[in-house]
C-alpha cells in the first residue's frame, strides 16, 4: 500500500493550486467579457492564497511530517511516483492541455465556465482524498476549510452559469 507524509500531501495540494492560479490568470487574458475576466483573476487570487496556505503548512510541519529521505521502500519508488503524478495531473487543473487553449472554445464564456466548474469539481475531490492522508494535527482542519472555499468557488462558477443562460 502506497502512504504518503504530510510534507507530499502539501506538496502535492501545491502542484493543484499552482496550476489552478495559471489555468485562471490564463483564462482571464483570454476572456474578452470584463466582468468574466474580474471574476476569474478574482478565483485566480483565492488558489494563491490556498497555495500560501499549504507553503505555510509545510514550513510548520514538524520532523515527523517531513519527508526524511525515501519513505517508500525501494522496490515500490517507481510506483509510488507515477501514482503520485497520476493523482495529481487527473484530479487537477494540470489536466487542461494547450490543445483545449488554442481552441476556439476556450474563448467562448460558456465553454471557459464548464472547464472551470469541471476543474473545480476535480480539486474537491482530490481535496476530500487529501483530506484523509493528513493527521488532524497536521493541517486536516486548513484543508477541510480549503475544501469549503473550494466548493465555494464552484458556486460561483454554477451561478454565473445560470445567469448566463436566462
Amino acid at each position: 500500500m502506497l502512504s504518503f507524509t504530510a510534507d507530499e500531501v502539501y506538496e502535492m495540494a501545491q502542484v493543484l493550486e499552482r496550476t489552478g492560479v495559471q489555468f485562471y490568470r490564463r483564462t482571464a487574458e483570454l476572456a474578452a467579457d470584463g466582468p468574466l475576466r474580474q471574476m476569474l483573476l478574482s478565483l485566480a487570487d483565492m488558489e494563491q492564497n490556498h497555495l500560501q496556505v499549504f507553503s505555510d503548512l509545510r514550513r510548520q510541519l514538524p520532523a515527523e511530517g517531513r519527508r526524511q529521505g525515501d519513505p517508500v521502500p525501494p522496490e515500490d519508488v517507481d510506483e509510488h511516483r507515477h501514482y503520485v503524478r497520476a493523482l495529481v495531473e487527473s484530479h487537477t487543473f494540470g489536466a487542461v492541455d494547450e490543445a483545449w487553449f488554442a481552441s476556439p472554445a476556450a474563448r467562448t464564456p460558456e465553454d471557459v465556465l464548464r472547464r472551470a466548474a469541471a476543474l473545480e469539481k476535480d480539486a474537491i475531490v482530490f481535496f476530500l482524498e487529501l483530506q484523509e492522508l493528513v493527521p488532524l494535527r497536521q493541517g486536516r482542519q486548513e484543508i477541510e476549510r480549503i475544501l469549503r472555499e473550494e466548493l465555494q468557488h464552484l458556486r460561483i462558477l454554477n451561478a454565473r452559469m445560470h445567469a448566463r443562460s436566462r
